[in-house]
Parts: structure tokens; sequence; C-alpha cells
């Protein structure tokens, strides 16, 4: 076989390869996420199980409220708030950033927890 024939060949095969290998370790591995429960008095309990591959956290679960009136915070499992919008940065609650995974994007926990907050 002509050896200017086969790398090509070799390349594309290689290049198969690849492909076939990453798309088996996407996020389709992942099991489905669980559905959140109803919130309770204003608090959504909220764990990586119901955001799968989108649970934006180094903490494995919390509570996502609103408080006073639209202070979005998620409250992890050791009792501190985190702001998850400006306003409730404004009163003093600390970044979540501190326990944001690096380049995870917060827009599906912010969305549930702006829910909570009254129009």
């Amino acid at each position: 076989m002509n050896p200017s024939k086969a790398r090509p060949a070799a390349l594309l095969a290689g290049a198969a390869c690849a492909v076939a290998f990453l798309a088996a370790c996407g996020p389709d591995d992942l099991p489905p996420p669980v559905p959140l429960a109803s919130p309770v008095g204003g608090a959504q309990p909220i764990s990586r199980a119901n955001l799968a591959h989108l649970w934006p956290l180094t903490v494995e679960a919390g509570t996502l409220m609103c408080r006073a009136g639209q202070d979005a915070v998620f409250v992890a499992g050791d009792g501190t708030a985190y702001a998850l919008n400006d306003h409730a940065g404004q009163h003093g609650y600390p970044t979540i950033t501190a326990i944001q995974t690096d380049g995870a994007h917060l827009g599906a926990l912010r969305s549930l927890a702006l829910k909570l907050c009254p129009p």
C-alpha cells in the first residue's frame, strides 16, 4: 500500500475512535435529574441529583430561599447562606463563588431561587 494513502486512512480511523470515546463519556452517562420536591415555607431543598450535570457547586446539597423579599440565597449544609443575586450581595450575604465549581454557570440554580421570591 502506498504510504501517502495509508496515513490519511489511519488519521481518519484515529479521529473516529476519539469521537466514539468522547461520546461515551458525555452527560448521557449521568442518571436523569431527580424531580424537585415542592417548596416548603418558601424554602426549596435541592441537591446535585436534581440538576445532574448542571450542578454548579462543590457541596452536594442545600436549600434555596428568598429572604427579605428579593434576596435569593443558597443555604449550604453548614448553615451558611450565599448570595445568588446582587440584591442578596448588597444585604451582606457572601458570594456563592466560594463554593462554585470553576467555570460552572449558576443560571439554573439562580432561576429556581428567584421563583421563590415574590413578583
